[in-house]
């Protein structure tokens, strides 16, 4: 026979949590066609197969 145990219950003291930030807000005006360059020497960078090629681990070699 097995004891039937209670559990117990807390109240989450984050009720009145403020959740805006959670959710999105408008997005600004020009961000859609904003270019971000992320690395200035990426004109000469591998593409294609040869960039994967580049990028296989050397026990893949």
């Amino acid at each position: 026979m097995t004891k039937k145990r209670r559990r117990a219950f807390r109240a989450s003291p984050a009720q009145d949590y403020d959740r805006t930030a959670d959710t999105p807000g408008p997005t600004p005006v020009g961000d859609q066609v904003r270019e971000v360059i992320l690395d200035p020497e990426q004109d000469d960078a591998p593409s294609g197969e040869e960039f994967w090629l580049e990028q296989r681990p050397p026990h893949y070699h």
